[in-house]
């Protein structure tokens, strides 16, 4: 769990005459300053218990081993020009490019371990237990401060701040870019092959998460991925962006395959990049146009300079809305014409000219207006199935999407207009097991089977009308929450099978 409204993270192992609890934090820079480390505190609360130590650093995603140099409690472990150093009150010993130690503790007594990376103009001692006392509390009261600053005060509370914290991490401090996750490698269902690299800034992804922050209060958090996006646009050519941008901005590169890896639970390749970097993507320019959009209305206003960017991708869209292309979920086969792509094309040139309409801006209206009736003619003309009675994922298909959801939340269909609860029906009907979502049912170029999404990610909650009071996405929303497993979180891809067991486990006393 974690401590309450913060991203310190604290463990209990409960034995029938002893308990223990381990707290693991990052301190903030800013708030301590001190420098970026990670800091783990083991705490005996009753009995006597003994623990066993492991620290096995690997350095370029294990394709090389350190080298390890034991002095006293501080441990170094050297690769080329890097040095990782771990400093505890322990007896550690080296073992395969790692060290171990083992101790025991009684009630009440406590120990500390640091890992960061070698100072080496640092005097090369412990930290002092008041020190690091001081580092904890200066770290709990930073993340509930910022907690605090959320506002809002609804149902969920406890959901949405734990959310929010969660998005906090993934924001650089230094960029203010959002990585889409911090982890690579893990997949949509167990043993299967679609594991992929997050470790990059989606512009779909972080456009949500911008809207999100803004509507939270985060002004901060926002404003600075706005500068980081207003970057991106300034520097795009002739209005073309890149899908996906490194947190400094720089370009994604390919995948690379680390064959030496087993994968979680034996799931393999095991991936670093991302291919999908080159893919064509349109509905990245609805979300851009979105989060701009939102970050005007409760931010800064936008510059000149940066309208004038705008205005270049904007009209870039006018010239490529009919174009086919990869379409959300980056499907390796070959490009469509998504619904979902078109969808947020006409969101990009509706919340251009709304901006500029609001802010009293210069825009071709006359283009802008007729590129936007006639993206609306095209989806009412190509994508209702009449047959079906429903919208359809791509044109010329037959097919539904989850990424259809987002029709009525982006305000191009009301959500209690019968084509749009036909479709809806539609989707429930042949996507959804219980409260989970899948994207779609079809053959996609890529071997293994699709996970299913949660209501939130898939719009599902949002997207379903409630003339019974609220009833029905009410109970959306608590079968989503009762499905969320360790810390409070949800994975972004499941399967039914997955979540019923994930929630059933329960952790066992182990002492390491």
């Amino acid at each position: 769990m974690y401590v309450p409204e913060t991203n310190v993270l604290l463990t209990r192992w409960l034995g029938e005459e002893n308990s223990a609890e381990v707290i693991d934090l990052m301190p903030i820079p800013e708030e301590t300053g001190a420098k970026p480390s990670l800091v783990r505190r083991i705490e005996v609360t009753r009995g006597k218990v003994s623990f066993r130590l492991h620290c096995w650093p690997r350095f370029d995603y294990a394709r090389r081993k350190p080298k390890v140099t034991i002095d006293g409690p501080i441990v170094h472990f050297s690769c080329g020009d890097f040095t990782l150093r771990l400093c505890g009150d322990l007896d550690f010993v080296e073992e395969d490019g790692g060290v171990t130690a083992n101790v025991t503790l009684m009630a009440g007594e406590k120990l500390d371990l640091v890992l960061d990376d070698d100072g080496k103009d640092e005097e090369q001692k412990l930290p002092d237990k008041e020190s690091l006392d001081l580092l904890i509390r200066q770290t709990l009261h930073y993340w509930q401060s910022w907690s605090k600053r959320s506002n809002y005060r609804g149902r969920w509370r406890s959901a949405v701040n734990r959310s929010a914290l969660a998005l906090k991490l993934l924001t650089s401090s230094e960029y203010g870019s959002i990585a889409a996750a911090g982890t690579f490698g893990l997949p949509e269902a167990p043993g299967g092959p679609r594991n992929w690299d997050y470790r990059a800034t989606w512009i779909r992804d972080a456009s949500f998460t911008v809207y999100a922050l803004m509507r939270l209060g985060y002004q901060d958090e926002a404003n600075a991925f706005t500068h980081w996006i207003t970057e991106r646009t300034d520097s795009a050519r002739r209005g073309h962006m890149q899908i996906m941008y490194n947190l400094d901005g720089s370009n994604v590169e390919l995948e690379t395959s680390l064959d030496h890896l087993s994968g979680y639970a034996g799931s393999k390749p095991v991936r670093i990049g991302n291919n999908a970097a080159e893919q064509v993507q349109l509905d990245i320019y609805g979300e851009l146009l979105d989060s701009v959009y939102i970050s005007n209305k409760y931010g800064e206003a936008i510059s000149h300079t940066n309208w004038r960017s705008v205005r270049r991708v904007v009209d870039h869209v006018c010239d490529v809305w009919q174009d086919k292309d990869a379409g959300i979920w980056e499907i390796r086969s070959e490009p469509q014409e998504h619904l979902h792509s078109r969808l947020m094309c006409w969101v990009a040139v509706d919340r251009a000219l709304r901006l500029a309409q609001k802010r009293s801006l210069a825009a071709p209206f006359g283009r802008w207006v007729e590129v936007r009736n006639a993206i609306t003619e095209d989806i009412w003309q190509n994508f209702w199935n009449e047959d079906l009675g429903h919208f359809v994922h791509a044109k010329g298909g037959d097919d539904l999407d989850a990424s259809m959801l987002m029709m009525p939340l982006v305000r191009f269909i009301s959500a209690t207009d019968p084509a749009w609860l036909k479709t809806l029906d539609a989707i429930s009907a042949q996507l959804t097991d219980d409260s989970l979502v899948m994207r779609y049912r079809r053959k996609d170029g890529l071997k293994g089977d699709e996970g299913f999404l949660p209501p939130a990610p898939s719009g599902m909650s949002n997207a379903s009308p409630a003339p019974d009071g609220w009833t029905r996405p009410r109970s959306t929303w608590k079968s989503c929450f009762s499905s969320a497993i360790t810390c409070s979180s949800m994975p972004k891809n499941s399967t039914p099978a997955v979540i019923s067991s994930a929630i059933s486990l329960r952790p066992s006393p182990t002492w390491h």
